[in-house]
């Protein structure tokens, strides 16, 4: 994190003013008032934060395109060879102009509503595939391996490569099947 802000910091007047001035074209709000804006300086430090979790570069100059994320869908399942699983994604352009940070929970019971305790970081760097093996993953964050019909809970929120755009945050349970 203070890498970021070191970046923050080292940055000209010009590219600070590029930073706020973003903001009205991101639409990006506080969590708790959609109401009202993040700052420039924000908006820097949570975009460069998932840049640098996801092994890239930190960003200087905001990149003024759409994010394109579509409807997103989310699906866990076994490998043909039953030795790992891994998790799909449904979003346009994953790997190439898009990329994600994703959020999964220890097993819960069936059919459980969304509950936002648990949740541990999956460390996915940034390629070109949708499908992803999360079995090693899943037992560093955990401690055991999630078993087949398991159900979890998962948030996952997209930002842009190739724009430095953030979506909202997607949300729900699936079953590993």
């Amino acid at each position: 994190m203070m890498k970021i802000h070191y970046a923050w910091r080292n940055l000209t007047i010009a590219q600070r003013t590029q930073w706020n001035q973003f903001i009205s074209f991101a639409g990006a709000t506080i969590k708790r008032d959609r109401g009202i804006l993040q700052t420039g300086h924000s908006y820097f430090i949570k975009y460069n934060y998932m840049r640098l979790l996801t092994g890239q570069a930190i960003q200087s100059v905001p990149l003024y395109t759409i994010l394109d994320v579509g409807t997103p869908t989310i699906n866990f399942a076994w490998a043909d060879d039953d030795n790992h699983w891994d998790v799909s994604l449904n979003a346009n352009d994953v790997g190439l102009n898009l990329w994600f940070i994703l959020k999964l929970s220890s097993k819960i019971p069936e059919n459980r509503a969304f509950r936002r305790s648990g949740l541990r970081y999956m460390a996915i760097t940034v390629d070109e595939s949708i499908s992803f093996d999360l079995k090693d993953l899943f037992y560093a964050a955990f401690g055991y391996y999630a078993q087949d019909q398991d159900w979890m809970a998962y948030e996952i929120q997209y930002f842009g490569i190739t724009n430095t755009m953030i979506s909202g945050i997607y949300t729900g349970t699936s079953k590993l099947f």
